[in-house]
């Protein structure tokens, strides 16, 4: 899944981040209210889990902001305090679920299968983007009825591509989200292996999926 994490609290975001990733979960980390509100209008995200601790992040107005845009987006949000009528008022603002902290990492992994369970979201097998069609189920990928063969990794980063089919990446983004790593500026491993997918899927081809944002990063999609 692609889940937002939304806290003012670093050093807890980033042991979210850590360890939803762990759990196989592509995630992106933010630490202002308003990104809750604004990122899902660029990503797609399965899910948000917001922080609504004191004394700066108001979860309950990024909440009720991010459902006055009319987005479904499901939302685990984290309350401090055991308060009933805080739980109350966050499900009544549009929270699928709430959880007290502090709590259990593994606690809220259950919380947030089981919100994903009520939402039934569908994992669409098939992506297409023009003439490129990916199955994820039998990892298997064809442009203009020509297959082509990936390695995971390349299946991995091509699935992080589509996703975002249409929008600007950066390399920090991409490896976050598909090799779990930090930013290290003396790697060059996202533009390997995006050598690596241009060679298989655009070799060939007038027309290019894969385009070089300058100064920023890459985007896949057409002309």
């Amino acid at each position: 899944m692609h889940l937002l994490v939304t806290t003012l609290d670093l050093t807890y975001g980033t042991f979210l981040q850590r360890a939803l990733k762990a759990e196989g979960h592509a995630v992106e980390l933010a630490t202002e209210p308003h990104e809750a509100v604004h990122l899902p209008e660029a990503f797609d995200f399965d899910l948000a889990i917001i922080d609504s601790a004191p004394p700066k992040l108001d979860g309950l107005e990024a909440l009720r902001s991010l459902r006055a845009t009319g987005r479904s987006l499901p939302v685990l949000l984290l309350i401090e305090g055991r308060h009933a009528e805080d739980r109350v008022r966050a499900l009544d603002l549009g929270a699928d679920d709430c959880l007290s902290k502090p709590c259990s990492f593994s606690e809220l992994a259950a919380r947030l299968r089981a919100v994903l369970r009520r939402r039934a979201l569908p994992l669409e097998p098939t992506l297409r983007v023009g003439d490129l069609e990916v199955n994820w189920t039998h990892m298997s990928a064809r442009r203009a009825g020509r297959k082509i063969s990936l390695t995971l990794k390349e299946h991995s980063l091509l699935a992080y591509l589509m996703r975002n089919a249409g929008r600007p990446v950066t390399r920090v983004m991409i490896l976050e989200n598909v090799w779990g790593l930090a930013h290290d500026p003396q790697s060059n491993v996202v533009d390997v292996y995006i050598s690596y997918l241009r060679g298989k899927l655009d070799a060939g081809f007038d027309k290019k999926l894969i385009h070089t944002v300058r100064g920023l990063g890459y985007r896949l999609g057409e002309e």
